[in-house]
């Protein structure tokens, strides 16, 4: 009965759940190991972006990972983006990117040929709300 409590969500439900988030984490593997940066994102049609600051370089895979969880009530839900971290440079793309008013300095960043999965967690009225099985 343990996996009852957990429903993987369909792609319509995690692009309405990023979209409606402008703060994530971005998990990066660097030359000391895994590492994760707290950015401002945005969705844009079928991309997710953010900015990039004071990374010494880009690395080639990124993953984006957005959650909102409910401590007391034992519930919540995750969404990750996994994909290719694309630095965007050209100009009239990055005069249209300012739109978005995304916090941070920095260059901007597109996620592409991103993969989108989430999971959503339900606590069980017979369990305690600590329990984390």
């Amino acid at each position: 009965m343990r996996n009852a409590r957990w429903q993987e969500l369909s792609s319509g439900e995690c692009r309405k759940l990023l979209a409606g988030r402008r703060l994530g984490r971005v998990a990066v593997i660097d030359d000391d190991g895994p590492a994760m940066f707290p950015v401002s994102y945005a969705v844009d049609r079928d991309a997710v972006l953010f900015r990039a600051a004071d990374w010494p370089k880009l690395p080639a895979q990124i993953v984006l990972q957005v959650d909102d969880l409910d401590e007391t009530g034992g519930s919540g839900w995750s969404v990750t983006v996994r994909g290719e971290a694309i630095e965007v440079d050209e100009p009239n793309e990055l005069d249209d990117l300012r739109r978005l008013h995304l916090r941070g300095d920095g260059g901007y960043v597109r996620v592409h040929k991103a993969s989108i999965r989430g999971h959503r967690i339900a606590r069980q009225a017979d369990l305690p709300s600590n329990y984390l099985g």
